[in-house]
Protein backbone atom coordinates (compact mmCIF):
# COMPACT_ATOMS: atom_id res chain seq x y z
CA UNK A 1 0.00 0.00 0.00
CA UNK A 2 2.76 2.43 0.92
CA UNK A 3 4.63 1.85 -2.33
CA UNK A 4 1.46 2.27 -4.38
CA UNK A 5 0.44 5.53 -2.73
CA UNK A 6 4.00 6.84 -2.88
CA UNK A 7 4.03 6.28 -6.63
CA UNK A 8 0.62 7.94 -6.91
CA UNK A 9 2.00 10.98 -5.09
CA UNK A 10 5.02 11.09 -7.41
CA UNK A 11 2.74 10.84 -10.45
CA UNK A 12 0.53 13.63 -9.11
CA UNK A 13 3.56 15.89 -8.79
CA UNK A 14 4.68 15.02 -12.31
CA UNK A 15 1.22 15.87 -13.65
CA UNK A 16 1.25 19.13 -11.68
CA UNK A 17 4.56 20.10 -13.29
CA UNK A 18 3.09 19.22 -16.70
CA UNK A 19 -0.01 21.35 -16.06
CA UNK A 20 2.11 24.33 -15.07
CA UNK A 21 4.49 23.81 -17.99
CA UNK A 22 1.55 23.80 -20.37
CA UNK A 23 0.52 27.16 -18.90
CA UNK A 24 4.05 28.46 -19.31
CA UNK A 25 4.55 28.67 -15.55
CA UNK A 26 7.63 27.45 -13.73
CA UNK A 27 7.13 25.96 -10.26
CA UNK A 28 9.86 26.90 -7.84
CA UNK A 29 8.20 25.63 -4.66
CA UNK A 30 6.90 22.08 -4.42
CA UNK A 31 5.01 22.89 -1.23
CA UNK A 32 2.22 24.51 -3.24
CA UNK A 33 2.73 22.66 -6.49
CA UNK A 34 -0.53 20.70 -6.48
CA UNK A 35 -2.57 23.77 -5.54
CA UNK A 36 -0.94 25.87 -8.26
CA UNK A 37 -1.91 23.23 -10.81
CA UNK A 38 -5.44 22.92 -9.47
CA UNK A 39 -4.77 19.43 -8.18
CA UNK A 40 -4.88 20.00 -4.44
CA UNK A 41 -8.05 17.88 -4.26
CA UNK A 42 -5.86 14.85 -4.87
CA UNK A 43 -4.80 15.01 -1.21
CA UNK A 44 -8.30 13.92 -0.21
CA UNK A 45 -8.38 11.16 -2.81
CA UNK A 46 -5.11 9.67 -1.58
CA UNK A 47 -6.02 10.14 2.07
CA UNK A 48 -9.24 8.21 1.50
CA UNK A 49 -7.54 5.20 -0.04
CA UNK A 50 -8.49 1.90 1.53
CA UNK A 51 -6.17 -0.98 2.30
CA UNK A 52 -7.51 -3.50 -0.19
CA UNK A 53 -6.40 -3.90 -3.80
CA UNK A 54 -9.71 -2.74 -5.27
CA UNK A 55 -9.58 0.49 -3.29
CA UNK A 56 -6.01 1.17 -4.38
CA UNK A 57 -6.95 0.59 -8.02
CA UNK A 58 -9.89 2.98 -7.62
CA UNK A 59 -7.58 5.57 -6.04
CA UNK A 60 -5.07 5.29 -8.89
CA UNK A 61 -7.86 5.59 -11.45
CA UNK A 62 -9.35 8.67 -9.76
CA UNK A 63 -5.99 10.42 -9.48
CA UNK A 64 -5.30 9.65 -13.14
CA UNK A 65 -8.73 10.94 -14.20
CA UNK A 66 -8.38 14.21 -12.28
CA UNK A 67 -4.78 14.77 -13.34
CA UNK A 68 -5.54 14.22 -17.02
CA UNK A 69 -8.53 16.53 -16.80
CA UNK A 70 -6.34 19.27 -15.31
CA UNK A 71 -3.77 18.77 -18.05
CA UNK A 72 -6.42 18.93 -20.77
CA UNK A 73 -8.12 22.02 -19.29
Amino acid sequence: MTACLGLVAAAAHAYAHAVLARRGTWATNDKRLLAAAGLDGLDHVVAGAGHDAASLVATVDEVRRRARAALDA
